[in-house]
């Protein structure tokens, strides 16, 4: 943020110049966040995942905890 304060404050920008932001786009219904992400990953398979992992972190604490 201190260079944008820094670039402004030196008066070089012509406000009035600049164009306006166009409008965001909206996306259509087939486009929108669903049962996938926007990356195309599933969330099933994410939770999937970090249920194996949790499974498998719980075995090695047990292990180290109360060796065998």
């Amino acid at each position: 943020m201190k260079h944008m304060t820094l670039l402004e404050s030196i008066g070089l920008v012509n406000y009035e110049a600049l164009p306006t932001p166009a409008p965001p786009a909206i996306a259509p219904a087939s486009a929108r966040l669903g049962p996938k992400s926007s990356t195309g990953i599933n969330p099933n398979l994410v939770w999937l995942v970090l249920g194996i992992a949790l499974i498998a972190g719980l075995v090695t604490a047990a292990r180290v905890v109360r060796p065998r």
